[in-house]
C-alpha cells in the first residue's frame, strides 16, 4: 500500500483516485484478491495520467473527467443514509435514469473495454442497469446494458459494471456517454476506468429477500440470458447461486440462450460444445434446465465451414445474396441435424430439457418497401436462386401437368415451363399469386418439419418449441401449417413479440387459435423493454388464447414495482375454455392475393372492445354455429368453395354472420352465384364489375338522418373523435392553450414522431386535393405518401399550408386512403423556447381529402370526419341491414360505415344475447329500452367502454400497454 501511495503521488493523481482504488477492498474488510498485471499497451484513462475518471457525490461533490448530466426531462433529488450523501432520479424524472459523460479532451482510447464501479445504497428489490454503446464483432453499432438486482440490505454496497466493447461517443441525450438506471435507489459515486477492478463481482446480494412465485398448473417460464464468451455468471460460483436462487424465486426453471456457433469450429470442422457444456452441468447443480435457442438459417450463427457450404438466399427483384440460408438448399436440414448430434454427445448429462428452433427470420418475408427500397432488412422475395426456380416450376408441373394447362389456370401467356418464376408483382393474377405463395409457405413447412424431425431424433426426451415471429402474415410462416407440424411431431409453438399487449395482435390470436383446435402447447416469448406492465400485458394475452409458456429476459423485471406486478399477474393467471365464443374469420385467400394491412388493423381495433377467436379460412368446415354463434368476417372477397360452403352451412346453422364487403364475394373459379344465396342480395353487373343489390329495402342504409354519403372530410388533428382516424407515433391531443405556449397559429394538434398515418374514406374516381396545415421549421422536410407510395414533400418554413391535387394516376381506386407523413426529428425545447421538450418531426393541426368540385378551404369547416351515427334501434336494423338466412343472419355493411353500423350492431347484439359474447369478458345490462353503458375486456386493470356522456373519455393509455383510446359522446340504444 505505501508502493502504491508514492507512485500515485510521484504521478501527481488527485487523493480521490486512491480513494477509488481503496473502494475495491471488501467493504467489510480482509484483503483484496490479487490483479494481474494490465500488461504493455495498456494506457491510462485521462490524459493526465489517472487511472480512473470520476465524479463523487459525498459529502461534497467532486469531478475529474466524468460529470452527470441531466438531459431534459429528467432531473434528480438527494438522499442521505448512514452520514453519507447519494442522489437518484427525482419522482417527476421521464426515465428514472442517471445520466453521465467523459471529459472528451481527458479521455484517452474512446473504444474499448471500460469498467463503471458505483457505489449505492442497496434497498428494495429491484434493479440497478447501466445502458451504454457498444460494436459488435463487425464493428456495427449495437445497444447493450448490464443490470444487477437490489438484496435490499439497507447497507452502502459497492458494484462494478463490465462494459465490453463499449464506445464513449456522447450518443446519449445531451451527448452523454452512459446512464444508471437507478429508481429509488441513491448514488454515492462513479467511477469509469479501463483497468480491471478487484472484487468486481456482479452478484446478487447474500441478502435477497423476495419471496417466491406459485405458478398455475400448466404453465412454464424461462429466463433468457445473452450469449456472451465472457460472462461473471457463468466464471463466478457465487454469481450463478445468487442467480440460480433469483430465477427460482420468479418460478423460472429454464435459462434460454441463443447458440452462436460461428467460432466455435475445430480444425478438423466440428463444433466443441464445451462452453456450453459447461454451464449446462453449473445450471443442473442448481436444479435449473439450460434451453439452446438456434436461429435456423442464420448463417452468421453458424460454423464457418458449414455455412459456406450452404447456398444463400437470392432476391427474385434484386440479384445480390441475402443474409440468410436459401431454403431450399437440401443440405440445410442435414447440417442442423450434425450440429444437434454433436451437441447431443457434448451434452449428455444432464440431459437437455428443451430445445428452441427459430424460423422467425422467415427468410425473408413477402414484403416489399415502398417508402424504401434499400432498406437493409426485407426489400425482397427470397426465392430468386437457382434451385428455388427449380422447384417451384416442379411444383407447377405436378399441379397443372401442362403449360397449356397452367395457362388456362393463371390467365397469362407463357411460352413454356421457363417462363414459370416465383414472382408477386401486384400485376400478377390472383391464381398465379397463390400459387407461388402456397408453394412458398409448403416449402418452409417442409423444411421445418425435417429440421425438427433431426431434432427429434438427437433429443428424443426434450420438448421441441418452433419458434416464429410476431409479423407474419403476407411471408412464408403459416401458423395453421407449423401448428400441424407440430401436433405430428409432439412439439409445441412459440411466438416472438415486443407488444405489451399481444392479445391485440392477428398474429398472436392466429397462432393461438390454430395451435388450440389442434392440441398444440403455445407460448409468447417476450424481447421488449419495460417492467411490470409488460409482464402483465403478457401474461393476460398468454392466459386469454389459452397459452401455456412464457420466456423474457432477465432485465423484464429490473424495473422499481417489476417483481410486484410479476407476482400480482401469475397470480391472476387463468385459462378458460368458455363456450360459445365469438369468432373473427382469418381471410388466407383473399391475403395472398391483396395487401393484409387494413386485415391487421381492423382486427386490432376490434381486439380492443371485445373478445374473440380468429378462425382460419381452412378451419371453418370444421366449426359448427353451436361453438361460434356469431362470426365476423371483416375483410376479404376472394374464397376456396370449401370456405364458401362452409359459410353457408353455418349460417343456416344458426350462426350470425357479419360481414363488411364492398363488393361481391368470388371464388377462385369466378363464381359468385353464391353471393344470392348467402346473403340474399341480387348480382347486378355493371361495366364488366359486379355489385349487390338488395332484395329488401333499404332506404335507411342509404339516406340515414338525411345525412349525405361520406366521400369527403377535413379532420382536425387533437379534436374528439380523430384517434379512430391515426395509427403510428402521434402525441397526445394538444389543445388551444398549448398551441399558445408554443406560439403556433392554430387551435388544436398533435405533434408527430417519425411518421404517422391517416386513413380517409373517399369516393373512388373523383379527382381530389389533399390540404395539411401544421408546423415545421425551417430547414426541415417532410415526405408525404399516399397508400405507401412517394407523393411530395413538405418544406418547412414555420407556419405551412400544403395543398396538391390528386389526378391522374393519383386518382382515388378504392374507397379508403392513407396518408403518411415522414419527417425529420427535432427538439421542441431547441427550436420553439419551451421549457417541456420533445423529439418531434413536425405539428399537424389539420388534414383535409375534398373533391375538386367542392370548395371546401382549410379555413372553412369541412364535412364530418366521422360517418353520419344513424337511428339504431333494432327493428331499423332488422328489416333493412340484417338478412336472414335459416334461423341466423347476416350483416352487410359498406365499407365506410365498418367501424360505426357493424361495431354498434354487434354490441346491440351481445346486450340482446348475452350467450354471444366470449365469457372471459364481462360487461352489463340495463333495463330494456334505456341507454346502455355496456362494459367489455378489461384492458390491463382498465375497461374500454362506449362513453355515454357529454364529453369525450380516454381510455388505455401508455400505462396500459397501448396507447389511449378516445371514445366521443355516443349513445347507444336497444329493444327487443
Amino acid at each position: 500500500m505505501i508502493q502504491l501511495v508514492k507512485i500515485l503521488v510521484i504521478m501527481r493523481v488527485h487523493w480521490f483516485v486512491l480513494f477509488l482504488i481503496l473502494l475495491s477492498l471488501p467493504l467489510y474488510g480482509g484483503e483484496a484478491p490479487t490483479v494481474a498485471s494490465p500488461g504493455r499497451g495498456m494506457l491510462p484513462m485521462l490524459r493526465n495520467g489517472s487511472p480512473a475518471a470520476y465524479v463523487l457525490f459525498s459529502p461534497l461533490k467532486q469531478t475529474n473527467g466524468l460529470a452527470m448530466i441531466n438531459p431534459e426531462g429528467s432531473g434528480y433529488t438527494l438522499k442521505t443514509a448512514q452520514g453519507f450523501q447519494g442522489v437518484m432520479p427525482a419522482e417527476d424524472s421521464r426515465d428514472q435514469c442517471l445520466y453521465f459523460q467523459t471529459a472528451s479532451d481527458q479521455i484517452v482510447l474512446a473504444t474499448g473495454t471500460f469498467y463503471v464501479t458505483i457505489q449505492y445504497l442497496d434497498r428494495g428489490k429491484g434493479a440497478v442497469r447501466i445502458d451504454y454503446n457498444g460494436v459488435d464483432k463487425e464493428g456495427k453499432p449495437q445497444s447493450r446494458s448490464e443490470r444487477f438486482f437490489l438484496g435490499d440490505s439497507g447497507y452502502w454496497l459497492q458494484h462494478t459494471f463490465t462494459l465490453t466493447d463499449a464506445a464513449l461517443n456522447h450518443a446519449f441525450p445531451a451527448e452523454t456517454d452512459f446512464r444508471i438506471y437507478c429508481p429509488g435507489v441513491p448514488i454515492r459515486s462513479v467511477s469509469i476506468t479501463r483497468f480491471p477492478t478487484p472484487n468486481a463481482d456482479q452478484a446478487i446480494s447474500p441478502a435477497f429477500r423476495q419471496s417466491g412465485v406459485n405458478l398455475p398448473a400448466g404453465y412454464s417460464v424461462g429466463v433468457i440470458v445473452e450469449d456472451r464468451p465472457a460472462d461473471s455468471m457463468w466464471e463466478s460460483d457465487s454469481i450463478l447461486e445468487g442467480k440460480a436462487k433469483l430465477y427460482h424465486t420468479w418460478g423460472a426453471p429454464f435459462v434460454v440462450t441463443t447458440v452462436d456457433l460461428s467460432e466455435l469450429e475445430t480444425p478438423q470442422g466440428k463444433v466443441d460444445f464445451s462452453r456450453y457444456a459447461a454451464r449446462a452441468k453449473k445450471l443442473a447443480q442448481w436444479n435449473l434446465g439450460w434451453v439452446p435457442r438456434f436461429k435456423i438459417g442464420d448463417l452468421q450463427a453458424l460454423p464457418p465451414k458449414a455455412a459456406a457450404g450452404l447456398q444463400r438466399a437470392v432476391g427474385t427483384e434484386k440479384s445480390r445474396e441475402g443474409p440468410m440460408a436459401s431454403i431450399w438448399d437440401p443440405q440445410l436440414p442435414q447440417v442442423y441435424g450434425r450440429l444437434f448430434s454433436e451437441m447431443r454427445l457434448a451434452i449428455n448429462v444432464p440431459p437437455i430439457p428443451r430445445v428452441i428452433l427459430s424460423f422467425a427470420g422467415d427468410w425473408g418475408p413477402l414484403y416489399w418497401s415502398a417508402e424504401d427500397s434499400e432498406q437493409a432488412g426485407w426489400p425482397d422475395f427470397w426465392a430468386g436462386d437457382a434451385r428455388a426456380v427449380a422447384d417451384f416450376q416442379a411444383a407447377m408441373r405436378r399441379r397443372y401437368g401442362s403449360p397449356t394447362a397452367l395457362r388456362a389456370a393463371w390467365h397469362t401467356n407463357i411460352n413454356g415451363w421457363q417462363d414459370a418464376v416465383p414472382v408477386l408483382s401486384s400485376d400478377l393474377t390472383p391464381s398465379r399469386k397463390l400459387d407461388t405463395l402456397t408453394w412458398y409457405r409448403n416449402t418452409l413447412a417442409a423444411v421445418v418439419r425435417q429440421i425438427v424431425e433431426q431434432a427429434r431424433i438427437q433429443f428424443p426426451q426434450a420438448e421441441i418449441l418452433i419458434e416464429t415471429g410476431g409479423d407474419f402474415l403476407y411471408g412464408a410462416t403459416d401458423a395453421r401449417l407449423l401448428a400441424a407440424i407440430a401436433a405430428e411431431t409432439k412439439s409445441a409453438l412459440l411466438m416472438i413479440t415486443e407488444e405489451t399487449l399481444p392479445a391485440t395482435s392477428v398474429y398472436w390470436l392466429w397462432l393461438a387459435g390454430a395451435a388450440n383446435r389442434m392440441g398444440v402447447k403455445c407460448g409468447l416469448r417476450y424481447t421488449g423493454r419495460g417492467s411490470g406492465e409488460a409482464v402483465l400485458g403478457c401474461l393476460f394475452s398468454l392466459a386469454s388464447e389459452g397459452g401455456t409458456q412464457f420466456y423474457f429476459p432477465e432485465e423484464l423485471l429490473a424495473g422499481q414495482n417489476a417483481w410486484q406486478n410479476y407476482t400480482n399477474a401469475i397470480g391472476r393467471l387463468t385459462v378458460s375454455r368458455p363456450q360459445p365464443r365469438v369468432g373473427v374469420v382469418f381471410p388466407r385467400t383473399s391475403l395472398s392475393v391483396e395487401s393484409p394491412q387494413t386485415f391487421a388493423r381492423l382486427v386490432s381495433e376490434y381486439r380492443e372492445y371485445f373478445g374473440f377467436d380468429v378462425i382460419d379460412e381452412e378451419d371453418l368446415p370444421s366449426i359448427t354455429a353451436a361453438g361460434y354463434p356469431l362470426l365476423f368476417v371483416p375483410w376479404g372477397t376472394l374464397w376456396t368453395d370449401r370456405a364458401i360452403t362452409a359459410f353457408e352451412n353455418l349460417v343456416r346453422g344458426g350462426a350470425a354472420l357479419i360481414v363488411h364487403a364492398e363488393q361481391p364475394w368470388t371464388a377462385l373459379s369466378g363464381d359468385a352465384a353464391f353471393n344470392e344465396r348467402l346473403f340474399a342480395a341480387r348480382l347486378i353487373q355493371t361495366g364488366g364489375s359486379l355489385r349487390y343489390e338488395p332484395l329488401r329495402d333499404t332506404s335507411p342504409l342509404t339516406n340515414v338522418t338525411g345525412a349525405p354519403a361520406h366521400h369527403s372530410g377535413v379532420l382536425t388533428l387533437g379534436m374528439p373523435g380523430d384517434e379512430a382516424f391515426l395509427s403510428g407515433q402521434w402525441g397526445l391531443p394538444q389543445d388551444e392553450a398549448a398551441a399558445r405556449q408554443y406560439g403556433l397559429p392554430f387551435s388544436s394538434f398533435r405533434w408527430l414522431g417519425e411518421r404517422g398515418r391517416v386513413s380517409f374514406i373517399i369516393q373512388p374516381g373523383q379527382d381530389y386535393r389533399l390540404d395539411i396545415e401544421g408546423f415545421l421549421p425551417r430547414g426541415k422536410r417532410a415526405q408525404v405518401l399516399i397508400n405507401r407510395q412517394p407523393f411530395g414533400t413538405i418544406e418547412g418554413d414555420g407556419h405551412f399550408v400544403w395543398s396538391q391535387v390528386l389526378r391522374g394516376a393519383w386518382r382515388p381506386r378504392q374507397r379508403e386512403m392513407e396518408i403518411t407523413l415522414r419527417g425529420q426529428e427535432w427538439s421542441t425545447g431547441e427550436i420553439l423556447g419551451a421549457t417541456q421538450t420533445h423529439r418531434v418531426t413536425m405539428a399537424v393541426s389539420r388534414i383535409g381529402l375534398v373533391p375538386m368540385k367542392e370548395s371546401a378551404a382549410m379555413n372553412t369547416a369541412g364535412a364530418p370526419a366521422t360517418p353520419p351515427v344513424p337511428s339504431i334501434d333494432r327493428p331499423l336494423l332488422r328489416g333493412t341491414l340484417l338478412r336472414e338466412i335459416g334461423r341466423g343472419f347476416t350483416l352487410l355493411a359498406p365499407g365506410d360505415q365498418i367501424n360505426d353500423y357493424v361495431f354498434r350492431e354487434i354490441l346491440n347484439a351481445v346486450v340482446a344475447n348475452p350467450a354471444l359474447l366470449d365469457p372471459r369478458y364481462r360487461f352489463t345490462i340495463p333495463l330494456d329500452g334505456a341507454p346502455n353503458r355496456v362494459y367489455l375486456k378489461p384492458l390491463l386493470g382498465s375497461t374500454v367502454y362506449v362513453n355515454l356522456s357529454s364529453e369525450p373519455v380516454t381510455v388505455g393509455g401508455a400505462r396500459a400497454g397501448s396507447r389511449g383510446l378516445t371514445i366521443p359522446p355516443q349513445t347507444l340504444m336497444y329493444s327487443r
